[in-house]
């Protein structure tokens, strides 16, 4: 059963084209940067994924919220 997270998750990866080197690699990081946004950042580390906004206070990056979720 594929969750909406799931499926919002493939949608942004597969409208930047990188869902392949996703699905394909089990370590895998990409950053989205938008301005006025938080930074987006999502990492596959083998069935870990990992997906937050990053956000900095004083000089460290601060991941609000942070979602991790096993994959089978």
């Amino acid at each position: 059963m594929t969750t909406l997270f799931q499926t919002t998750i493939e949608h942004l990866l597969r409208s930047h084209e990188v869902l392949e080197q996703f699905q394909a690699h089990t370590d895998f990081h990409v950053r989205f940067d938008m301005p006025h946004y938080d930074r987006l950042v999502i990492e596959r580390h083998d069935a870990l994924i990992s997906v937050a906004h990053y956000f900095e206070q004083n000089g460290d990056l601060v991941p609000d919220p942070d979602v991790e979720v096993r994959i089978a």
